[in-house]
């Protein structure tokens, strides 16, 4: 008895696990020109979304991955904006995607 509710509860936990490895959403990614490319981004979460974005120019496409300074920022649709900078952790300069809070004569950023 044990083993089938240990067995349901691992399969229940491996299929959530897969299902919300991908989460792609309608976005845009802006490209170092400054032009918009409409399509889907996979929303990984604060940590992720920093490092990496996953496009997708349509469903049926296979993902592209643009790492920061390979493209100037990515947007999705009405939501999150993330925008490619240099940080600086503790004398060692890094390449992020930042999320743009404020943008405007002072801009703030999080990450």
């Amino acid at each position: 008895m044990h083993l089938k509710i240990s067995l349901i509860a691992l399969s229940l936990f491996a299929i959530s696990n897969l299902r919300a490895q991908a989460d792609f959403l309608p976005a845009y990614v802006i490209d170092s020109n400054g032009d918009t490319i409409q399509g889907l981004i996979d929303n990984t979460g604060e940590v992720q979304n920093s490092k990496v974005c996953n496009f997708k120019a349509s469903e049926e496409s296979d993902p592209v991955d643009y790492l920061p300074g390979a493209i100037a920022g990515y947007r999705f649709a009405d939501s999150k904006f993330y925008v490619s900078k240099s940080v600086d952790f503790d004398g060692s300069v890094q390449k992020v995607f930042a999320e743009c809070l404020v943008s405007g004569i002072a801009s703030l950023y999080y990450l």
